[in-house]
């Protein structure tokens, strides 16, 4: 006697189909899992430098995991300071014929110890520590053309500010996702040692009152922006023309998210 099924052709393909699907993807997850260690390049955004210095500073870096739980990263990227636009000085706004030039790039490098005894996984999953190099290049050229109650007149800015820094990190990368491929890099301390070099050009046909109080203004928001300026910049601050030489304590903290693969 002939069996018979109560199960339909198509329902038996469907059925078949999420088998093999099961499968593949218990196979794929499987595979993932046991290649999690062998990721050994990353590469990440740094989240810092926009929140400082505006959007349009954007630098990447790529972490390249080598043995004994060391690591080396390169970053480089677009850099702007962006802090003399117009609209952000309170008494001073372009009319017409205002214009602008903000140019800047960043380098850096730095070699990876991640501590074995402290850490609980593997490179480049935690606690490290290790020396780096950065060196930042900020350009920027303001024309104002004004017509206010206090400022009627032209006004030329342009600022050039070379930073190079050498020193020491203590930082912490977490890893997570089931196979580990995001990555939130946090460089926690990092003094240096740092030259910098302050270069200003001023050229204007305000009167000399209104040009004193302009300085006054580009200094504040110069120093709010660069907080170790004040260390950089003798004086009163931003003066018509010089350069400034100097070395000093430099620093490097940032905060970074990235994949690996």
């Amino acid at each position: 006697m002939k069996s018979t099924s109560n199960v339909s052709p198509s329902v038996r393909k469907i059925m078949m189909g999420l088998v093999i699907f099961l499968f593949m993807n218990a196979s794929l997850t499987s595979m993932a899992q046991q290649d999690t260690t062998t990721f050994k390049n990353l590469i990440k955004v740094n989240l810092t430098n926009p929140m400082i210095f505006g959007y349009k500073s954007i630098i990447f870096e790529y972490e390249r995991v080598l043995k004994n739980n060391q690591s080396f990263s390169i970053g480089l990227g677009r850099s702007f300071y962006g802090i003399l636009a117009s609209d952000q000085l309170d008494s001073i706004r372009t009319v017409h014929g205002g214009s602008s030039k903000d140019i800047g790039f960043h380098i850096s490098g730095d070699y990876r110890w991640y501590l074995k005894k402290e850490n609980k996984y593997a490179a480049p999953h935690g606690l490290y520590i290790g020396p780096y190099c950065s060196y930042n290049y900020f350009n920027r050229t303001s024309d104002w053309v004004m017509n206010t109650q206090n400022f009627k007149g032209t006004a030329t800015m342009d600022m050039t500010i070379n930073i190079g820094t050498i020193g020491g990190e203590l930082g912490y990368q977490f890893l997570f996702g089931k196979t580990k491929r995001w990555a939130l890099d946090m460089v926690l301390f990092g003094p240096g040692i740092a030259h910098y070099s302050f270069k200003t050009s001023f050229k204007t046909d305000l009167s000399a009152e209104a040009e004193n109080e302009l300085l006054k203004k580009l200094n504040d928001m110069l120093h709010e922006k660069f907080p170790g300026m004040n260390r950089i910049i003798d004086g009163d601050g931003i003066q018509r023309n010089g350069t400034s030489n100097t070395t000093d304590a430099g620093y490097r903290y940032m905060i970074m998210f990235g994949y690996r693969f």
